[in-house]
């Protein structure tokens, strides 16, 4: 039987299994009008070059966004894609609709090393853990929004660049990748995805924790590199990053504060009956309604 990592087919098939179930699920949205969020972006951006965006106002006058802004790339990809097609609503989707194909792709590459490496799974197991999930992924993922509205795509494209880090940390981890130089090379693009997921969605903060917890869950010595180089060439500068962006971006600064301002305990306490009652609907189905009221 031949083995699904030495034949470089058995991954352009899952690619093309990926791509095809991809676009039979989500096809139909291509012609989707703009709605509600869509059209407050719209009616807030124009572009007058790649590099620069407008926010337009009632009055004459303007206000230019700083090099780099809140939600930096979510803003930026709406701006490409009124430039170059207007208000056809195609172009918008098209990009909503490859972003999950990329995510879907980095989410198969993450499970299957993870799989391989981490849990010391059989090739062909391997390959078949990460080909069910990502098809499971790929055909419905979990916030559908993400892919059929357009402006969930901030949620899309921060998946995407979140899963890359999470992707690139892997391969720079690995006892496989030979010399340091491989290993500094895949740390960079560690930070830099990291960055631009921060730039994409806020709540990517939490990635140092999820990549800390991937380090418990399934690093070993037997696959991996030391813990000592981990923290020389990426801990550290992460560490280094985040307070960077924190003191720089002032917008950063702001939504940290009105955090911080907004943090209610009764409000946890909340969240945390809503997150049990939908625990309790997972395995007792019963008494559903279409919406469900909450304080």
């Amino acid at each position: 039987m031949t083995d699904p990592v030495k034949s470089k087919r058995s991954f352009f098939y899952m690619g093309t299994v990926l791509l095809l179930l991809i676009l039979f699920s989500f096809a139909n949205t291509l012609s989707s009008p703009f709605n509600f969020d869509d059209i407050a972006v719209l009616n807030h951006i124009s572009l007058y070059a790649p590099e620069q965006f407008i926010f337009s106002h009632n009055t004459d006058s303007s206000i230019s966004f700083p090099l780099i802004f809140y939600r930096h790339f979510f803003f930026l990809s709406f701006s490409l894609n009124h430039s170059l097609g207007g208000l056809n609503p195609i172009g918008y989707h098209l990009v909503n609709i490859t972003f999950h194909l990329l995510t879907s792709f980095t989410l198969f590459f993450i499970i299957y090393l993870t799989m391989k490496y981490g849990s010391n799974q059989k090739a062909d197991q391997a390959f078949g853990i990460a080909g069910l999930t990502s098809i499971l992924f790929a055909t419905n993922p979990l916030s559908t929004e993400t892919v059929t509205y357009l402006s969930g795509r901030t949620s899309g494209i921060a998946a995407f660049f979140y899963l890359l880090a999470i992707l690139f940390f892997i391969l720079g981890s690995l006892k496989k990748v030979s010399g340091k130089a491989s290993q500094v090379l895949f740390y960079t693009l560690t930070l830099i995805s990291f960055i631009a997921a921060m730039l994409s969605k806020e709540t990517s903060l939490t990635l140092p924790a999820v990549i800390a917890l991937y380090e418990v869950c399934f690093i070993n010595k037997e696959n991996w590199c030391s813990l000592k180089t981990r923290l020389k060439f990426l801990y550290f500068p992460f560490v280094a990053s985040i307070l960077a962006l924190i003191l720089l971006q002032y917008s950063l600064q702001d939504t940290l504060i009105n955090g911080i301002e907004k943090l209610n305990l009764k409000y946890v306490l909340n969240q945390a009956k809503v997150v049990a009652y939908a625990l309790k609907l997972c395995f007792f189905p019963i008494n559903l309604v279409f919406d469900y009221d909450f304080t």
